[in-house]
């Protein structure tokens, strides 16, 4: 009997060690697994193409992520002699990375996030195939009708009888279709942008198109917003492949009181252009040095005059210019704002301080591309001061 015990505590323990030798794998996968994902993760292009890449949230309903700064987002490629590689941002945002293919042979394109939500490596491995060499085929010749020649034999005694003329059918020859002209995509735009007195707007293509095939193309620009609308022709297609379009009427964005500032949808009736999905320009009037700034602080002395005391600033007062823009004071007292030039009303309010209004000979005076300083001094709203006018009525007379 105790031989038998001896013997089941040794198994007990053999099993015990048997069991805690064995490692059980932990599932790592779901803690390192990334919170995005490149659109494409292989790639095959034709030398001289291009195509956009955009980074996308890893779900089952993929979206398209437009949030990470520019600056925290690095591109290279494993071979810049097959395809190189460009960020695509808008308002310091990434909104896609561009790949052109140069030549044949395969390179890897690398997307780096070093900070934020989306913090991580990605690669896409791309092939470039050779561009296809075009290839003439031959013209052929409409095969030849045969004349039908009739004999007529004359019988000296016999008037000849009429043969039936013999109609040769003529061969089919197949119809000649016309090759419709290339459609050119745009999928993204910059800003509406100034130099000199010309405003131009540069899109985004799908791939590599020539000058000739853009030759008399047309945008139209709306701002629904502002009730703007002007049309933009193309220009040129710049160093990097994109198109260039000039503004055809720069008056309607310079009324010079920033209305016409806002988001410029870009649609086409050009049959050379398709808009991919909603393009959108944005567009910021630049007013030069047209501005008013100054202090609005509490009149402290209750004389209606700036006494210059910054302890005594009026945060968050609203201050309106005349036909233009209102902006609300800072924790000093401080506010600036653009505005055409010439002589304008400006208006001063907070609650629990009386309204004051620059008007008349106090109007602030704008100087054309220059900065107009203005302090003003609120007085605090007090009731002792209001003016209470009664009228008696003889209520027989009224009721």
């Amino acid at each position: 009997m105790i031989k038998k015990a001896k013997k089941s505590v040794a198994v007990g323990l053999s099993v015990a060690l048997a069991v805690t030798s064995v490692n059980i794998p932990v599932n790592s996968a779901s803690a390192a697994a990334k919170k995005a994902k490149l659109s494409a993760t292989k790639k095959t292009l034709t030398a001289g193409k291009s195509t956009t890449l955009t980074l996308k949230t890893n779900k089952k309903k993929a979206k398209t992520i437009k949030t990470i700064k520019a600056k925290y987002v690095k591109v290279s490629t494993s071979k810049k002699s097959v395809a190189t590689v460009k960020k695509v941002s808008k308002k310091s945002k990434v909104t896609g990375i561009k790949v052109t293919a140069k030549k044949a042979g395969k390179a890897t394109i690398t997307v780096k996030v070093t900070k934020g939500t989306y913090k991580g490596t990605y690669k896409c491995k791309v092939t470039v195939k050779k561009k296809a060499s075009a290839t003439k085929k031959p013209t052929q010749k409409p095969p030849e009708v045969p004349t039908a020649t009739l004999a007529v034999t004359v019988e000296p005694s016999v008037e000849p009888t009429t043969t039936p003329a013999i109609t040769a059918e003529p061969s089919t020859t197949p119809a000649i279709t016309a090759t419709p002209a290339t459609k050119v995509t745009v999928v993204n735009t910059s800003n509406i942008t100034k130099s000199d007195d010309t405003f131009t707007v540069t899109l985004t293509l799908d791939g590599t198109y020539t000058n000739e095939q853009l030759k008399g193309a047309k945008v139209t620009l709306t701002n629904s917003a502002a009730k703007v609308t002007t049309t933009a022709t193309f220009s040129k297609i710049d160093v990097d492949g994109k198109a260039v379009f000039t503004v055809d009427d720069t008056k309607v964005l310079t009324p010079g009181d920033t209305t016409a500032n806002g988001d410029y949808k870009v649609s086409s009736d050009s049959e050379a252009l398709v808009i991919s999905g909603n393009v959108v320009a944005s567009y910021e009037e630049s007013l030069a040095g047209n501005k008013i700034k100054g202090y609005v602080l509490t009149d402290k002395l209750n004389n209606g005059k700036y006494d210059g005391s910054f302890k005594n600033a009026v945060a968050g007062a609203t201050v309106s210019v005349e036909g233009g823009q209102s902006t609300t004071t800072d924790a000093k007292g401080y506010y600036e704002l653009p505005s055409v030039a010439g002589r304008k009303i400006v208006t001063i309010s907070k609650a629990g301080f009386v309204t004051k209004y620059l008007t008349g000979t106090k109007r602030v005076y704008v100087n054309k591309s220059h900065v107009t300083s203005q302090n003003v001094a609120l007085e605090h709203f007090d009731v002792r001061k209001l003016t209470v006018n009664v009228k008696a009525i003889d209520k027989d007379r009224y009721f």
